[in-house]
């Protein structure tokens, strides 16, 4: 037996066709009858420029036009007939987002008992997205693994595998045909009079991958359909998503609906997470969820409406009332998860795909609470920044809020909320803890508390300060930095600590939250601030200091940094991973977090050793120091040959007597003095 594939293709990802031919040769597949419909980079150029053994037998040929999908399909139907293509005993008519899936691995032994049929229908397993939203090079098969259930209405289409020698055409849509003898059957045997059967996902049947990511899905809504002069929509895409299987329960979100202007910026984020949103709102304010009017968010919101106007409920007590209506009111699914959710607030993309796998009663995540606290907060409002850590010993007033609690619906609705509401996240998470309840606890797991309130997740902002003392030689280096704004400049200062805390004075001032502290040789390349940020980002809350090139704590040279008087730059990646623990750091650039009110110890005097003294600063009090991932360049004038002073190495011994309980006291520029040597 000869078994073929005839498909129309239109720029296929390139990782994706090779997929799919692959594949479909493994379960015994000997030709392709490829329709090239005007591909970007044509498909035989690809398959050429991308040559695969044991790839023979694909046959490309090009079809222009739009709504092309038919006519190849009777282009290959008359090719196989009159010889001019390839003997094929039975031809499957599918597209490059179709595997055939053959419980046996073997299409051949497959097809064998229909053999007296003139088709075979096989059923539709409409695959959506699993959460993802970028194009990658990964196999469609591996990555998209959550398909929706049998009950899903467009699983009941069929593709169809057929002799085409009594096959005459279509039936005027790509998935059934009309026979000049025989029938199409199901693998039940069971005649199929058109394009639609019930699904039955035994023996055989086809893996679409309808959706695929969110980005593909929309190259795909550009590109318009090769059947139907039909555009697809938005709408399709999340319906699919809505209703795929994979998940053990639904996540259903409880939010008292106020911030109106927060409407599209939730259903915008929400909307690809595979949640149910309730927001609970007054008559008042029912046209903001009009589902007759936004198809865009009807399969996914579920308004619950309180049949009164708001102006009917005390303000400070609108909150409370809306929840405890809606779980007075509502039918809850019991093995459902139902969180609590004011509308400001957003999750971590993975966060509900993680959570709707488990099973237990109550699972309680992390909950990062942004980097400020906004200016002008009325004082109730003035939550702090700390992240809250999923951890059995946090379960406690002030230390977990009920945004970080997803609960079973047989539990969740026991319970109404206290008019005090603050006490009552911590109360009720207490009261679980203690009723025996099971909780999971996933500290890997982050609420983003009050996302979208104005001035609590901007990120930090950054400014530079240089002590100087060559105005040449800070135009020169420094000034020649493309880096935005002003810095903050002092001149000639009586020590560097004293330089330098006048620096951080000026720069806590003007409200920067991160301190640059730098030579006035250094240079810094355009997009050096956005890599620092980055690189604050992947820090602890602890951290206080940082800086480009130091030392581990080892004693070993950190960092990736250019000093000019050598040709090579430092490159430290093979032997560290940045961020990186830092026991001290060289003075031309120390970085400081200015939330943490860091001042140096000015008892220190001279211009050297507070890269060592920042650090042991820092933990003095409990803090950590860290190497960062943000080359910069030190056009450094000064010889090799210089050897530090005796009034350095004192200075260094002050510091050694001072701090070596702590660890390590160590320096960029010489390693540790022994006494003796000291003068």
């Amino acid at each position: 037996m000869k078994v073929g594939i005839c498909a129309i293709i239109k720029d296929c990802y390139t990782p994706y066709l090779f997929e799919w031919l692959k594949y479909h040769r493994s379960i015994g597949v000997d030709y392709f009858f490829i329709y090239d419909n005007e591909s970007e980079m044509p498909i035989g150029d690809t398959l050429e420029r991308y040559f695969l053994q044991g790839m023979e037998g694909i046959h490309v040929e090009t079809i222009v036009g739009n709504i092309k999908q038919i006519p190849a399909y009777h282009k290959c139907l008359e090719g196989i007939k009159s010889g001019a293509l390839p003997f094929c005993d039975r031809i499957a008519f599918i597209d490059d987002d179709e595997f055939i899936n053959c419980e046996n691995g073997n299409i051949k032994e497959t097809l064998k008992e229909y053999e007296e049929f003139s088709g075979l229908g096989i059923n539709w397993r409409v695959f959506g997205s699993s959460g993802i939203k970028e194009k990658t090079p990964e196999g469609q098969r591996v990555k998209f693994t959550q398909h929706t259930t049998a009950d899903f209405p467009p699983n009941r289409h069929i593709k169809s595998i057929v002799n085409p020698f009594v096959t005459e055409k279509t039936a005027g849509n790509p998935h059934s045909f009309i026979y000049s003898e025989g029938h199409c059957v199901n693998v039940n045997k069971e005649i199929i009079p058109n394009a639609l059967t019930a699904p039955i996902y035994e023996k055989i049947w086809l893996d679409h991958y309808f959706t695929r990511s969110l980005e593909e899905w929309e190259e795909k809504t550009k590109r318009g359909r090769s059947d139907l002069d039909v555009a697809r929509s938005l709408s399709e895409f999340y319906e699919v998503d809505f209703n795929c299987s994979g998940k053990k329960n639904q996540i259903h979100l409880v939010m008292p609906f106020y911030r109106h202007e927060n409407r599209d910026k939730l259903i915008e984020a929400y909307r690809p997470m595979n949640v149910v949103l309730h927001p609970i709102i007054f008559q008042d304010e029912a046209e903001y969820f009009d589902i007759n009017k936004c198809e865009s968010f009807w399969h996914f919101v579920n308004p619950f409406v309180i049949p009164m106007d708001s102006s009917d409920c005390e303000a400070e007590r609108i909150e409370c009332f809306k929840r405890n209506r809606f779980i007075s009111e509502h039918i809850f699914t019991d093995d459902d998860y139902y969180v609590c959710v004011d509308d400001d607030d957003m999750y971590e993309p993975n966060v509900f795909n993680e959570v709707s796998k488990m099973d237990d009663d109550i699972v309680i995540i992390s909950m990062k609470r942004g980097y400020q606290i906004p200016k002008d907060v009325s004082p109730e409002r003035r939550y702090q920044t700390n992240t809250l850590i999923a951890h059995p010993d946090n379960v406690e007033i002030t230390k977990i809020s009920g945004q970080q609690s997803f609960v079973k619906g047989k539990i969740f609705k026991q319970y109404l909320f206290s008019e005090e509401y603050q006490a009552w996240d911590g109360l009720m998470a207490i009261h679980h803890k203690e009723s025996g309840e099971q909780i999971a606890y996933r500290p890997d797991l982050f609420v983003l508390f009050n996302y979208y309130e104005p001035g609590r997740w901007e990120k930090s902002k950054i400014s530079f300060g240089v002590m100087v003392n060559d105005p040449v030689r800070l135009d020169m280096v420094f000034g020649r930095s493309q880096l935005e704004g002003q810095a903050h400049l002092i001149k000639e200062p009586d020590s560097a600590t004293k330089g330098l805390n006048g620096l951080l004075d000026k720069m806590e001032a003007e409200g920067a939250e991160i301190a640059v502290l730098c030579h006035q040789d250094m240079y810094f390349r355009n997009g050096w601030a956005d890599q620092l940020k980055s690189q604050i980002n992947l820090l602890p809350e602890s951290w206080i200091v940082a800086g480009p090139i130091g030392k581990d704590m080892q004693g070993r040279i950190c960092g990736k940094f250019h000093d000019m008087r050598i040709p090579d730059h430092f490159d430290t990646s093979s032997l560290h991973t940045f961020p990186h623990e830092a026991c001290c750091f060289d003075e031309c650039c120390i970085i400081i977090n200015m939330k943490k009110g860091f001042r140096f110890d000015e008892s220190l005097e001279g211009f050297d050793l507070y890269g060592t003294l920042a650090v042991l600063q820092t933990w003095e009090t409990g803090g950590t120091a860290w190497i960062l991932d943000c080359f910069c360049e030190h056009f450094i004038i000064r010889p090799f040959t210089w050897f530090p002073p005796v009034e350095f190495q004192k200075r260094y011994k002050t510091l050694y007597d001072k701090y070596h309980h702590l660890g390590r006291v160590d320096t960029t520029v010489i390693g540790t003095i022994k006494e003796d040597e000291v003068g």
